[in-house]
């Protein structure tokens, strides 16, 4: 990917970004690309506009599930839902994108 090449052609390392689960799970954290999270999010807020602002709080603003249902509108459930789908979808999107 050509944007990912920019920052290591000026002799700068890519930039990382790492995504949290947020849960009280003792999940491993994972990082990734900002450039391909950005490309991802954009592909979810089109099919699931929803599902992208459940990320945008919890990932980016570091909401509580309870604090994104009152944000949002809607349920904890519903958010706990959104958030586990939509982590799932990101990965898998980011990774199609570094198995390009």
């Amino acid at each position: 990917n050509a944007r990912q090449e920019v920052p290591e052609a000026i002799g700068m390392p890519t930039p990382r970004f790492v995504f949290p689960n947020h849960d009280d799970h003792d999940y491993a954290l994972t990082s990734l690309d900002p450039v391909s999270l950005d490309f991802a999010l954009e592909r979810l807020a089109k099919d699931n506009p929803r599902m992208a602002n459940v990320v945008e709080c919890r990932f980016f603003g570091g909401m509580t599930v309870e604090d994104t249902a009152n944000a949002l509108g809607t349920s904890p459930a519903t958010v706990k839902r959104d958030w586990n789908t939509a982590r799932a979808l990101l990965f898998r999107s980011i990774k199609s994108q570094d198995d390009k």
